[in-house]
């Protein structure tokens, strides 16, 4: 997925984007909104070789968050602002 595109969350209680597959590339959005418990503007979960940059994930519970047994994931170059808990987090 590339891309120079805003994404708001429809429902502040979901992930604007979940990735749950191998070799996924998300490169350019700005994603908001994602505000409720434990949600993220970017989340990963149990992936691998997975590259997240130059995103602005701002105003999320969570900008960016790398969850289950992920590995070899590159995160770079992203923007991370007024996020409610982390801009990054790696559980």
């Amino acid at each position: 997925m590339i891309g120079d595109t805003i994404i708001q969350a429809s429902n502040p209680d979901d992930h604007v984007f979940e990735i749950t597959a191998d070799y996924m590339n998300i490169t350019g959005f700005t994603v908001a909104g994602a505000t409720g418990d434990e949600k993220a503007g970017i989340y990963l979960y149990s992936v691998e070789h997975c590259t997240i940059s130059n995103n602005n994930a701002s105003n999320n519970y969570y900008g960016i968050c790398v969850a289950g047994s992920s590995s070899y994931c590159k995160i770079e170059n992203n923007i991370v602002l007024n996020n409610l808990s982390a801009g990054i987090s790696v559980k």
